[in-house]
């Protein structure tokens, strides 16, 4: 019977230590509070819940279809001087928007550009374009989107930089203005903008 009780003692000595390094190690947590808000765990949740709501399958294959459609027309061949100086000064062009993870607004079908060559360089609505390949710019600068957490009173907004760039590519009748965010290898959304003869 001594030995069952001493057996029993040093079991319950035993349970006790480990337990109590295990809050010491872990912390106790004894709280109503729910887990801290990760805001880009949140924000990549919803994007995901976004991109996995049920579409109908036939409007699927229309917008796929369609996606395949319009895709970028790739520069042209020709010599450069030569697309540069069928584009070069203000022209009208017809304008369409494709978007993907973000949006390219349209200001109507018809828009007057310019377009201002200088060597290696392009002047784009202000910006400079810096040639990266034969009819291709390109420009990088700091953007940033607002990321929104929490909901009621405690919702928080918080200012996210991120790097981007614009592409500008040359075509026969036009160019193609393709929109990256972040690190993306492909564009968010781009315009296509082709001269009215």
């Amino acid at each position: 019977m001594r030995k069952q009780a001493v057996f029993s003692l040093t079991l319950f000595f035993i349970l006790f230590f480990t337990l109590a390094c295990a809050i010491g190690y872990e912390g106790l947590q004894i709280s109503d509070d729910p887990e801290p808000i990760d805001p880009i765990s949140e924000l990549i949740a919803q994007q995901t819940f976004e991109a996995n709501m049920a579409v109908d399958p036939e409007q699927e294959r229309q917008e796929s279809a369609e996606v395949e459609n319009q895709a970028p027309v790739k520069p042209v061949e020709s010599n450069s001087s030569e697309v540069d100086s069928n584009l070069s000064g203000a022209n009208e062009y017809s304008v369409t928007a494709q978007n993907f993870s973000c949006t390219c607004s349209v200001d109507g079908n018809n828009m007057l550009v310019e377009l201002k060559f200088n060597g290696d360089q392009l002047d784009y609505a202000g910006n400079l374009y810096d040639k990266i390949a034969e009819n291709t710019y390109k420009r990088s600068y700091m953007g940033y989107y607002i990321l929104e957490s929490g909901e009621g009173e405690n919702k928080t907004s918080t200012q996210v930089d991120e790097e981007r760039h614009d592409i500008i590519i040359l075509t026969e009748d036009g160019f193609i203005s393709e929109h990256y965010q972040g690190d993306e290898s492909s564009p968010c959304c781009y315009h296509t903008f082709t001269m009215n003869k």
